[in-house]
């Protein structure tokens, strides 16, 4: 919230395989965030008004960095020795809001797999 005005809201998309969700902006859809099963590893794909960003790292562990092209735009790192999931996210990208976002439905992702195995 800003000014207390909601800034962003996030739609799960359900009845689907893998992760989908929906990033919104006054009800528009502002980005789609979703998980891509490969060979090796987990992937997760983000289509958003600023462009394909890329999430490289240990998503499903304790630290990741987000991509705008080549350049790092934030990096998140759990907290290890915490009672609930902590973490610590450096944002260098106009849209603090939107990478919040974002660290919020990874880390949702992560709990889903961490919780059907």
């Amino acid at each position: 919230m800003k000014n207390s005005s909601i800034i962003y809201s996030v739609k799960e998309k359900l009845l689907t395989f893998m992760s989908n969700y929906e990033i919104l902006e006054n009800n528009k859809v502002v980005a789609a965030v979703d998980q891509k099963l490969t060979f090796f590893k987990d992937n997760i794909k983000i289509n958003s008004n600023y462009g394909d960003l890329t999430v490289k790292g240990d998503i499903f562990g304790i630290d990741y960095e987000i991509f705008q092209g080549n350049k790092v735009i934030a990096t998140a790192s759990k907290e290890l020795f915490a009672f609930t999931d902590n973490y610590s996210v450096n944002i260098n990208f106009e849209d603090e809001a939107f990478i919040l976002c974002l660290v919020v439905i990874i880390d949702n992702i992560k709990d889903k797999r961490k919780n059907n195995q």
